[in-house]
């Protein structure tokens, strides 16, 4: 209690030694206290509230005018670690005239003052010396980072021709494919997936079809082939499961690819080859009630026919006909979507040098392109035009050859 009563007494003397008397009883007052509370917060390690403190007093006296508070205003910047400015602070505490106890206290701290200093440029070389380094490093990233990406792109735009030609590749595959599996190259209209043919039962009241010519390959006509997947899988519309391999694109015999866009109205869920602009397709326009319809498709996406058109199948233009399958019957539409007539026949098969074969009361005859009968239908089986003539059966198991006339080729 004595040695703190002895402090007091002494520091009193060294605020009046320092200040004098220009400053009034309250203004010493304030001085005092805040220069108690700064040597308390010196003793705490509390730097930053010494300097603030510091700061406050020195606002009062219109700077720095007491060598003892200069004195624990360096100590506070040694504290903070801040040895430059403790050593221009140092600078002015000697100019002050210290006592001779603020002088023994400056011997105490004055080397850890340049030891700070000397520190503290090593410090500051290291950080230069590091961020030196973290720019050449990140230089030589940057230069990295550009040449894997020149790099990069040149091996994408290689990998991107070796992708198109492979693409290229498969899509000649898949037309083949399609063709192969969709069009028999032997004559026969036994495959029930042909588009080309209305692919009735075969019983007709005995009229039967002699089959279609050997060289004529209905292939070369096909501009674009649905892309299929090969397996029998089925595709999902509308969370149901529904009959459909249909991978969404097409594809010519050169490999060139092709898909729709912007098809929002209907689903597709099966569909043909192009020819001649369109496709046959069975659409949906709402899944969840099952509603199909065929119809024929443009290259846009656009559909030839209006909605509820009564068609139960759609096939394959040839010669600017299609041959369309009703509840009734069978008949054939333009590229403009009318029936040549209104006329229904049990079997339609199609045009060829302009005259197609259709069955009529169980037997065969030939329809021109107006729809008329130009070839009476009284043939129990017939094949199509070639080269103007067409062979025939009428009676008995004998085939003979007529003309475009009806007239019997001797």
């Amino acid at each position: 209690m004595k040695k703190l009563i002895v402090v007091l007494v002494l520091a009193l003397c060294s605020f009046q030694m320092g200040f004098g008397q220009q400053y009034d009883d309250a203004t010493q007052n304030k001085i005092k206290v805040k220069y108690f509370a700064a040597k308390e917060f010196l003793e705490n390690r509390e730097y930053s509230k010494v300097i603030e403190k510091v700061n406050e007093i020195e606002a009062l006296t219109s700077g720095p005018e007491a060598s003892i508070v200069q004195n624990i205003k360096v100590k506070a910047y040694i504290g903070i670690g801040m040895y430059e400015r403790a050593k221009k602070e140092l600078s002015v505490l000697y100019k002050m005239n210290p006592t001779n106890e603020v002088l023994k206290d400056i011997s105490s701290y004055e080397s850890n003052i340049d030891t700070g200093i000397e520190e503290e440029k090593a410090r500051e070389e290291r950080a230069r010396l590091a961020e030196i380094k973290r720019k050449e490093e990140a230089r030589l990233a940057e230069i990295k980072s550009k040449e894997d990406a020149r790099l990069a792109e040149i091996k994408s735009k290689e990998d991107a021709i070796i992708k198109k030609e492979e693409s290229i590749e498969i899509h000649k595959e898949y037309y083949q494919d399609y063709v192969n599996r969709f069009i028999p190259a032997d004559g026969s209209y036994v495959n029930r997936s042909v588009f080309f043919l209305a692919d009735y039962d075969e019983d007709g009241g005995g009229a039967y079809f002699f089959g279609k010519p050997k060289d004529v390959e209905y292939k070369n006509y096909v501009d674009l082939a649905p892309v299929y997947s090969r397996s029998l899988t089925t595709t999902r519309y509308g969370g149901k499961e529904l009959r459909g391999r249909y991978l969404n694109y097409f594809t010519d015999r050169n490999g060139a690819s092709f898909k729709f866009e912007n098809i929002n109205n209907f689903n597709i869920i099966e569909i043909g080859a192009f020819t001649e602009g369109f496709a046959p397709v069975l659409i949906s326009r709402d899944i969840e009630k099952e509603v199909r319809e065929w119809n024929y498709i443009d290259t846009k996406g656009k559909l030839l026919l209006p909605n509820k058109n009564g068609l139960k199948r759609g096939y394959n233009f040839y010669e600017g006909y299609a041959i369309v399958k009703y509840e009734s019957g069978c008949n054939y539409i333009n590229l403009k979507g009318e029936n040549i007539n209104s006329s229904r026949f049990y079997k339609c098969y199609p045009f060829f040098e302009g005259l197609a074969p259709v069955v009529s009361k169980s037997k065969w005859g030939f329809i021109n392109k107006k729809g008329e009968i130009v070839i009476p239908c009284i043939y129990k089986g017939v094949s199509f035009f070639k080269d103007g003539k067409a062979s025939v059966l009428k009676n008995g198991k004998k085939w003979f050859f007529i003309n475009k006339n009806g007239e019997k080729i001797k």
